[in-house]
């Protein structure tokens, strides 16, 4: 999917200039929360949705607000991108929002059955992506 898109900014019909302002915000938003998100996960750190042997229920740094803010971060880094480039790498990063929120409830039940601790932190952090909306 994160191929397409690159492919996509290249080979396809391009976005209105105007939306290049919308760009550089989301590209800097999303880099910062990608390697805030990255760094609080440490060794945790897989693309897998099952969680690593060594791991545990990580709540510092963006965790405390959201559940997966590591999706968040790629996907408004990517949607920077696709909003200076193509509508078809608009329409990928929408259908990577689909993905992610699909692997995010698959990844959560695996979470759920591997630390009793996860059940309390969903409970305290209530949003999957973004902080009092979703």
């Amino acid at each position: 999917m994160l191929l397409g898109i690159g492919v996509a900014t290249q080979v396809a019909p391009r976005l209105p200039d105007r939306l290049d302002l919308a760009s550089a915000p989301l590209v800097v938003a999303g880099v910062v929360l990608l390697g805030a998100a990255t760094a609080a996960l440490g060794r945790g750190l897989t693309p897998l949705p099952r969680p690593r042997e060594q791991s545990a229920v990580v709540e510092r740094g963006p965790y405390r607000h959201a559940r997966h803010p590591m999706y968040t971060g790629v996907f408004l880094l990517f949607l920077g991108i696709a909003l200076a480039t193509t509508w078809a790498a608009l329409a990928l990063t929408l259908a990577l929002a689909v993905v992610f929120d699909l692997k995010s409830r698959v990844e959560e039940r695996l979470l759920g059955q591997r630390f009793a601790a996860y059940r309390p932190y969903r409970e305290r952090v209530r949003r999957r992506f973004v902080p009092g909306l979703y």
